[in-house]
Formats: C-alpha cells, sequence, structure tokens
C-alpha cells in the first residue's frame, strides 16, 4: 500500500514570512480521494508543490514509503509521482498526441522508442479522460479546457501511483467538471493516493472522501466533507454564508451571501 506524509512542515516565502505552517504531520493512504480547499492564497498550491518535491520546506519532511522524498532521485520521484500543475497554457503546436506520450518520457524512453506497455497506458489515458477526438489537434489550438484535459491525459499517461492535482477543473464546463472527478475518484479506487485542490465546493463535496480545509496556511479542518463544509468553517474560510444539504445523497454547498472580514 503507497504512503505518503507530511510532518512539521514550515515553508516561507521570499519575505521570510511563514506561507505553510503545518503542525503534526498529515498523510495520505491509497484509495482515497482527498480535496484541499480554502480561499486563494491559503497554502494549498505550495502544499501540493512540497508534496511532489518540487519545493522543498524550511523545517519538516515528506516520507513517501518510509524514505525521506529528499532523499530519492528526480527519477525516482518521476516514477512515484504525476502532478498536474495550476498553470497550464501550451502555448506551442505540439500535437495533443505527442503531449500526452510525454507523460512515458520519465521512464527513459523516447517518443519513437514506446514500448507496448507505453503505449497501453496512453491508450488507457486517452479512453479515460475522452479525448481521443483532440488527439490530432495542434495544442495552441485549443481551448483551456481542452487543454486541461490533454494535460490530465498526460499525467494519468504516467501511471504513478501518487497524483497531485493542482485545480484541475479550471476552465471546464460543469459537464467536463464533474466527468474529470469521476476520473479522479476511479483513479483513487485503483489503489492510487490522489489529492486535488478544488475551489468547487459542491463537487469537493460529492466526490472527496476526505477535504482539508487550509486557512491562512494552515489546516483548520480535516475530514469528511459533511463535518469540513460547515456553516462556521465556511464563514472564517471563505466569509461567506452557505446553505449546505444533502440532495439525493449528495451534499450541496450553495453561497449566498458574504460576511464582512
Amino acid at each position: 500500500m503507497i504512503h505518503l506524509a507530511a510532518g512539521n512542515i514550515l515553508f516561507k516565502t521570499g519575505s521570510h514570512q511563514a506561507a505553510i505552517t503545518l503542525r503534526g504531520s498529515c498523510s495520505f493512504e491509497g484509495g482515497i480521494l482527498t480535496g484541499m480547499i480554502g480561499a486563494n492564497g491559503a497554502g494549498k498550491t505550495t502544499f501540493l508543490k512540497i508534496l511532489a518535491g518540487l519545493q522543498s520546506p524550511e523545517r519538516g519532511q515528506v516520507i513517501l514509503n518510509d524514505r525521506r522524498l529528499a532523499d530519492l532521485s528526480p527519477q525516482q520521484k518521476a516514477e512515484a509521482i504525476a502532478y498536474l500543475p495550476q498553470d497550464r497554457r501550451i502555448q506551442w503546436p505540439v500535437k495533443a498526441c505527442d503531449l500526452i506520450a510525454l507523460g512515458r518520457l520519465r521512464y527513459g524512453r523516447s517518443l519513437n522508442r514506446l514500448n507496448q506497455q507505453d503505449s497501453h497506458a496512453i491508450a488507457h489515458a486517452v479512453e479515460t479522460t475522452k479525448t481521443g477526438d483532440l488527439l490530432d489537434r495542434s495544442m495552441d489550438s485549443l481551448s483551456g479546457g481542452e487543454q486541461a484535459r490533454i494535460l490530465l491525459a498526460r499525467a494519468l499517461a504516467v501511471d504513478a501511483p501518487i497524483l497531485l492535482a493542482d485545480e484541475p477543473l479550471a476552465a471546464l464546463d460543469p459537464g467536463y467538471a464533474m466527468q474529470i472527478m469521476e476520473v479522479l475518484s476511479q483513479e483513487a479506487q485503483k489503489g492510487r493516493i490522489v489529492v486535488v485542490a478544488l475551489h468547487d465546493l459542491t463537487l469537493a463535496a460529492r466526490y472527496c472522501d476526505r477535504l482539508l480545509l487550509w486557512h491562512r496556511g494552515e489546516i483548520v479542518a480535516d475530514g469528511k466533507p459533511e463535518t469540513v463544509l460547515t456553516q462556521e468553517w465556511l464563514e472564517q474560510c471563505y466569509h461567506i454564508k452557505a446553505i449546505s444539504q444533502n440532495y439525493r445523497g449528495h451534499w450541496l454547498v450553495t453561497p449566498y451571501d458574504r460576511v464582512d472580514s
């Protein structure tokens, strides 16, 4: 079983102010879709980058299966963790099919020397994200939502046991947003660790098994959606009043007013 944990993390910005403070340990297990929520600037992106090994904390460490993430080689990290960044703008004329195939390069092969395992992983990623009709298109000709789906397919093509996605629903219409959340849920059900930063609270509540609520660089709530998305936390962290209710077995969060901070 794959296991990822971060302990006693302190990360400072260039101004030497603490951007992330994690007291104690936050761990992730395979088979659980974890959503990270919180206002802009709360610390979600920074924490994902630390989990991915892309940023080093001032204090604390990330442990992957009893080994310090910092001690792993770039190749080992690349094979263990697929990371989908928040900034996904592609403005150069690469074909969508080639961009997806780039997810296999971390295994030390070139695009013209992919093997059967690579081809299977790519085909599965394309089928899962329903992007087959986009493969021959140039990335710079695709809409923002179409690019987002191709880049998710690239992350899935890595076939890594850990998938970290930063706002994968940005630029997606409601139908595709639900489809992507279904994909992420299915990947978690396969035993992967899936951690995703989200702003859509209703989709977070509907699809995530666990929510981490970030506020001013700290995790202030950790648990099932119905225990995290309370009026108290929504007012404190988002400055909103909202109706949280169960509708046909799905938890819905509907903001209806702002709260002056």
